[in-house]
């Protein structure tokens, strides 16, 4: 015992005076270096919490908006307040996916993403003519035509009625990664957190020009059809105003 002692005390076993200063600068060092091994072991769980909690702030947050936006078109009215009111909360929940760290909170992303989708499209099913996009309530028995004219008025003392086409194209992005997810899901048994960080589930639902870039499928063909009645309409009238300032 002895033996160890003046081991770890070299300056009292040869009977000088031992250097005290000396050691207590070593106990400092170490009492440092465990300190600072401590403060960064904390701050690092601090760090992985706050991320974990942001995480879990921006998931509950885009059920909330998924919740929200599915409810407005639940209403099943063709009110382009709403409707646009719907498709912009979907397009934040676009944003504020890439603040989710968590694996298990992408996982469940995912999953709301697709239910909040199939929801959407029970109400599109039940929508069984394009015109009901032109926002005009009595609209059956109206031509497209005459529903382009009311939808879209020259005077702005009227309000513009039309369910805006871009609008509906970012939501036929939104159906169709909506579709790609269930496909890999079911058929191609891929994993959760693989489809999270897919090309197609990360492309912006303002990233299409026109609905030719995005696969076609009987769901949206109602939204195609409208898109296509719209456009045609859209250039007629531009037309005609050309010949009359010629």
């Amino acid at each position: 015992m002895n033996e160890i002692y003046f081991i770890a005390m070299p300056a009292l076993k040869d009977g000088t005076a031992f250097n005290w200063t000396a050691f207590g600068v070593v106990v400092s060092t170490c009492a440092s270096i465990v300190a600072l091994v401590g403060l960064i072991t904390t701050w690092r769980k601090i760090l992985s919490d706050s991320k974990y909690q942001r995480s879990l702030l921006c998931l509950e947050q885009v059920k909330s908006y998924f919740a929200n936006a599915a409810s407005l078109l639940n209403e099943r009215e063709n009110n382009n307040v709403k409707w646009h009111r719907a498709i912009e909360i979907l397009k934040m929940t676009d944003e504020l996916k890439k603040y989710l760290a968590d694996i298990s909170h992408k996982h469940v992303y995912v999953i709301e993403y697709m239910n909040a989708a199939f929801s959407i499209i029970d109400v599109i099913k039940d929508i069984n003519d394009f015109k009901f996009f032109y926002g005009v309530r009595e609209y059956e028995d109206k031509s497209a035509e005459m529903l382009f004219k009311e939808a879209n008025p020259f005077s702005l003392e009227r309000h513009c009625l039309r369910i805006a086409p871009d609008t509906l194209l970012a939501l036929s992005v939104f159906i169709d990664k909506a579709n790609k997810v269930f496909n890999d899901l079911s058929v191609n048994d891929k994993d959760k957190n693989e489809i999270f960080s897919s090309d197609y589930f990360n492309i912006s639902l303002t990233n299409y020009e026109s609905v030719s870039d995005i696969t076609k499928s009987m769901t949206l063909k109602v939204i195609y059809d409208y898109l296509s009645d719209y456009n045609q309409h859209k250039k007629n009238r531009f037309e005609r105003r050309v010949e009359e300032q010629v």
